[in-house]
């Protein structure tokens, strides 16, 4: 997913704009596996990194995911997560 974010004029500063690419992992529609936790192996899904639990109300929440980014460009604060 591609937003585009422009930073608007200021003074005597132009307008920026940002391009700024998003992707989303599993984790938006799984759960860690927790120590000693009752696995439903029909449940379990893998990456390349690292399998997890498919947790249905996640994957409910992630249908909103790229919707919710692009509506919140308007933030003061912006989050930079890597890794």
């Amino acid at each position: 997913m591609k937003i585009t974010y422009e930073q608007p004029a200021k003074g005597d500063k132009p307008a920026l704009q940002y391009d700024v690419e998003a992707s989303f992992s599993l984790h938006c529609f799984t759960k860690g596996i927790g120590v000693n936790e009752q696995l439903d192996k029909d449940l379990l899904y893998s990456d390349s990194r690292e399998t997890r639990i498919f947790e249905f109300r996640r994957y409910e929440l992630s249908k909103t995911t790229s919707r919710d980014c692009t509506e919140s460009t308007d933030t003061k604060v912006l989050q930079h997560w890597q890794g």
